[in-house]
């Protein structure tokens, strides 16, 4: 906002908090605290140590399956469900976003879901979907396992001429 007449009383009020908290702080302590590897976004950093641990996950096991209750790093566990859940929210309010695109929205309910996705994508971007798909993410196990039983049948076809596996196969 630097050079700009600021009108909005809310950004004015947000600015003045701002400067308010800033008390003491300037490039050189910055540079001091960056100097000793000061994290200024903890959840940025915690999603990355996580990328790392599946990373860490895949080359020990083959692929990036980890079971949501997984007792060698739950928190990987846990944070794999959760890219997961919120990559299928950052779809779903992409593809209201898409919808709704130019068009000014005067539906309360649809405010309001708008709203509510918003909130629940929780840091979730195109950049993260990259990364994680670079190391072959898979975002629906269970489509992912029917795919594999799938093949598993062509190749019982393939050595037996049928589909009709027996049940304890």
């Amino acid at each position: 906002w630097t050079g700009v007449e600021v009108l909005d009383d809310e950004v004015k009020e947000e600015m003045d908090r701002w400067t308010r908290m800033d008390i003491g702080m300037n490039e050189k302590r910055i540079q001091l605290l960056e100097a000793e590897g000061f994290v200024w976004d903890v959840l940025e950093a915690q999603w990355f140590e996580r990328l790392h641990e599946l990373k860490d996950y895949k080359m020990n096991h083959g692929d990036t399956l980890v079971p949501k209750q997984y007792p060698a790093n739950p928190s990987l566990g846990h944070w794999v469900s959760t890219q997961r859940a919120t990559y299928t929210i950052y779809q779903n309010k992409k593809e209201l976003d898409e919808k709704w695109r130019g068009v000014e929205v005067l539906d309360d309910e649809v405010k309001e879901e708008m709203d509510r996705l918003t909130r629940r994508i929780r840091g979730m971007n195109e950049e993260r979907i990259q990364l994680l798909e670079a190391e072959g993410f898979v975002w629906d196990p269970y489509e992912a396992q029917w795919f594999e039983r799938l093949n598993e049948l062509k190749d019982y076809k393939m050595n037996h001429g049928d589909t009709l596996v027996p049940k304890r196969y």
